[in-house]
């Protein structure tokens, strides 16, 4: 029986927070882990692997915090991560579990939301005047969730066609109906948050319009309707017949 499997055994998570309480690093894998804990115990093998940090007044161990860097977002690079991320190709999803198949929408979801966190909040482009490179970011994350890998299904249903065999639809965007929580605890907020931080009305008609109407509808799509996201466009996005007659 393997150690990791036993009742007694530590799991890779207790690892990590005795090195971290004893300021010793605590990355990489269990075996790492193990021996700079007996290093650090018993003196011997070499010196342990430290932390970057320093222990307070009481003892505990408080880990250097990493400068937050306030440089503009690289969009050509936030993009290639983005398809990387929601558009993986065949050879990837082949290899994958069904479990990472279940799951992936997910990972999507939380790849949009945590990079709106720190690429426009975390940066503060709206109090920097990034206004526009803010929906640029959001615009980048948001595409392929909506929209897919468009050049890949036109390819297959072109290919398809030529050799006259049975066209079957293809899917390469991912169902958010596996994501609802992360969609509406998540992403909708940071999007509401967006908005109303958006001071110039005609930024966010020219930006943010056509990308969260997307949105909107492909989440109904999967029955989420979330009231405060759809109630925030239809403020700043008034349809037609919601406008108030000319005079």
């Amino acid at each position: 029986q393997q150690g990791s499997k036993r009742a007694s055994a530590f799991s890779n998570d207790c690892l990590k927070t005795m090195c971290r309480e004893k300021g010793l690093a605590y990355s990489g894998k269990r075996f790492d882990l193990v021996l700079n804990l007996l290093k650090n115990e018993s003196g011997k093998g070499g010196t342990p692997k430290t932390a970057a940090g320093s222990f307070d007044d009481d003892g505990n161990f408080q880990p250097k915090k990493r400068a937050k860097s306030m440089a503009l977002p690289n969009i050509e690079k936030i993009k290639e991560r983005a398809f990387k991320k929601i558009c993986p190709s065949n050879e990837t999803t082949r290899k994958w579990s069904n479990n990472k198949h279940k799951y992936h929408p997910v990972e999507c979801v939380n790849f949009a939301s945590d990079t709106i966190e720190k690429e426009i909040f975390g940066k503060e482009l709206f109090e920097r005047g990034e206004v526009k490179l803010a929906w640029e970011v959001i615009d980048a994350v948001l595409h392929h969730i909506i929209r897919g890998d468009q050049e890949r299904e036109r390819a297959y249903y072109a290919e398809a066609s030529a050799s006259g065999q049975m066209v079957f639809a293809i899917r390469t965007k991912p169902g958010l109906g596996r994501a609802q929580f992360e969609v509406t605890s998540k992403l909708f907020p940071n999007l509401i948050k967006a908005v109303e931080a958006t001071n110039s009305s005609e930024i966010l008609r020219e930006f943010g319009e056509e990308i969260l109407r997307a949105l909107e509808k492909e989440a109904k799509a999967y029955s989420i309707d979330d009231e405060i996201f759809s109630a925030t466009l239809d403020k700043k996005f008034p349809c037609l017949k919601d406008l108030p007659p000319k005079m």
